[in-house]
């Protein structure tokens, strides 16, 4: 196994970090903007991104 730059390891947890803000973002703002909606849809709005986060990996 390679040994893995410190820059690149930076980069690479500096993306994941982004990455979840974004995805706690989105949330957020799903579950603000959609209020009304049943708790059903932000269930599934929620397993999407984790396996979308998942998929990533």
């Amino acid at each position: 196994m390679p040994q893995m730059s410190p820059l690149m390891f930076m980069l690479l947890f500096i993306e994941n970090i982004m990455l979840m803000f974004i995805v706690v973002l989105k949330l957020y703002f799903m579950f603000l903007l959609n209020k009304d909606y049943d708790l059903n849809n932000n269930n599934n709005n929620l397993n999407m991104s984790l396996i979308l986060w998942e998929v990533k990996w």
